[in-house]
């Protein structure tokens, strides 16, 4: 084969190969938007962490608040207003937040997987994640939690209770004695300040 013979069938080599390599990166982008698809709820579950994350801290601080300030006839009315409002957000915030967990895993894993995995891995995987077995399963997911849940806490607690009772006493023993400590500190200032008999 002369030389020039050589660089033309190289030239057609590679004008082959790019409508190919096109159709593999095309099938692989295919298959890692069906792998986002499948993983949504998984996506969902992470947004609705972040969505819960600062109504928690802000219903516990709440809480706080409302034994220690709030005079005991208005807590249950002040709780129900605090709780209303918290749910007014995370109306609020759900939506945006898992749109924009959506977008993130699409933007974020997608070029990832396609560094990672090759187009017959991503395949593999796919249709695992497609089993009907694997989907059985993930539903019975909750109720094998619950249960393990159950028989962890049946089987521990006979080790455990006497630890938290005692840890309960403790905590309220601490409780009580800076309780006593403050009111006796605040008869004390009292008397202090109190002007001296008359003689």
């Amino acid at each position: 084969m002369t030389l020039k013979k050589l660089a033309l069938a190289s030239a057609l080599l590679c004008m082959l190969a790019v409508p190919a390599a096109h159709a593999q990166s095309a099938a692989k982008k295919e298959l890692i938007a069906k792998l986002l698809v499948l993983q949504q709820a998984g996506i969902d579950n992470t947004a609705r962490g972040i969505i819960e994350q600062q109504p928690m801290q802000m219903a516990a601080a709440a809480q706080k608040m409302i034994i220690q300030n709030v005079p005991e006839d208005k807590r249950q009315a002040t709780a129900q207003a605090v709780d209303a409002e918290l749910k007014k957000y995370v109306e609020a915030a759900t939506p945006l937040i898992q749109a924009s967990a959506t977008k993130m895993a699409q933007v974020n894993m997608t070029p990832i997987l396609d560094e990672k995995f090759t187009e017959e891995e991503l395949r593999t995987l796919v249709s695992v994640l497609e089993s009907p077995v694997l989907k059985k399963f993930q539903t019975m997911l909750p109720e094998l939690t619950d249960k393990l849940l159950d028989k962890i806490i049946a089987d521990a607690r006979p080790g455990v209770d006497p630890y938290l009772n005692k840890t309960a006493a403790n905590v309220r023993q601490i409780l009580a004695n800076a309780s006593a400590g403050g009111a006796s500190g605040a008869a004390s200032g009292k008397a202090g300040t109190s002007k001296p008999a008359k003689k």
